[in-house]
């Protein structure tokens, strides 16, 4: 009596009933180098659209074994962007704990910065005005000796004055007084 239903009548079944890019892959996979097969496993979309395909169905061992490699290299792929995205939070959180202690650091600067603008600019002020106030004591100064030497010029032509008057009224004869003495 002659199997109707062995192995390979299943296989040539269920290949009738495989979609079509679930079919594909699953031959390239099965006709692959052992080191290329994992190319050719279903990912993302793909494997979902198969998984939802398999589910009421009972599968093949091949097609068994396709579908749980493409699950496993799906987990794994998961789990290294899933690491990477880690990392790369670690990372960030790096960078950004740097770039808050630089905001730190460069906003003391500038606040010891404007501190020291400001006592500059107290400074600056108050040496103008001791300036201004050196000056106005100068042309005081100045107005003073102006003033004084006009005096001085003013004595001067009075002592000249009183010389001249003073030779004016000598008298004209020489008598010679002698005082205290026979």
């Amino acid at each position: 009596m002659r199997r109707f239903f062995d192995a390979a009548w299943v296989e040539r079944a269920l290949r009738d009933l495989r979609p079509d890019f679930y079919a594909v892959a699953m031959q390239e996979w099965q006709e692959a180098a052992p080191g290329q097969r994992e190319a050719f496993l279903l990912r993302g979309q793909a494997l979902r659209e198969a998984e939802e395909w398999a589910r009421p169905k009972r599968l093949s061992d091949r097609d068994t074994e396709f579908l749980a490699l493409s699950r496993e290299l799906e987990k794994r792929e998961t789990e290294k962007k899933l690491r990477a995205t880690e990392e790369a939070n670690i990372l960030l959180a790096g960078a950004e704990r740097q770039a808050r202690r630089r905001v730190r650091f460069g906003s003391g600067v500038l606040v010891v910065a404007l501190v020291l603008a400001a006592m500059a600019g107290t400074f600056a002020s108050t040496s103008v005005r001791e300036a201004e106030e050196a000056k106005k004591r100068e042309q005081e100064a100045t107005a003073e000796v102006e003033a004084a030497t006009v005096k001085v010029a003013e004595a001067n032509q009075q002592v000249e004055s009183a010389q001249k008057q003073a030779v004016e009224k000598k008298p004209t004869g020489t008598s010679k007084c002698r005082v205290g003495k026979p």
